[in-house]
């Protein structure tokens, strides 16, 4: 992480961690949880959907300065960069648990629509990780 104090590169560490473990507790609930393929393709659209809503919400505060000092919009960048790593890489694990499932991709399912299940879960984990920004830029 090149061109980041030692502070930011802590901080953006920490930020990938919870990332992926957030994306991943999403996905495996979805996987134990959700038996049914319309609503499992629902919640995937769901999370493609939330993906941009939470790159955008990001950028909003960084522009309004919500984020904190040492959250720069480089910072802010990487921050996206990386929450979209991990979210693409829960939508490929949900991808390929539904073809394995119910034998067919899900695109044919999810389609370019939104749909309203698994909103809640969305919730959850981005809010998990303005907590974590959040109690980082406190402690």
């Amino acid at each position: 992480m090149a061109n980041f104090t030692p502070e930011q590169q802590q901080f953006l560490e920490q930020f990938r961690r919870t990332a992926f473990e957030a994306e991943n507790a999403q996905c495996m609930d979805l996987i134990l949880n959700c038996h049914n393929k319309f609503q499992f393709a629902k919640t995937y659209r769901v999370y493609r959907r939330d993906l941009a809503r939470a790159n955008e919400q990001i950028r909003d505060r960084v522009s309004r300065g919500d984020l904190g000092p040492g959250v720069t919009p480089e910072v802010a960048e990487e921050m996206i960069r990386i929450g979209t790593q991990a979210v693409e890489e829960k939508m490929k694990r949900c991808a390929d648990h539904f073809l394995h499932t119910w034998g067919e991709p899900i695109t044919n399912y999810a389609g370019a629509g939104t749909g309203c299940a698994g909103v809640i879960l969305a919730i959850v984990a981005i809010a998990a990780i303005v907590v974590v920004v959040l109690l980082w830029l406190v402690g």
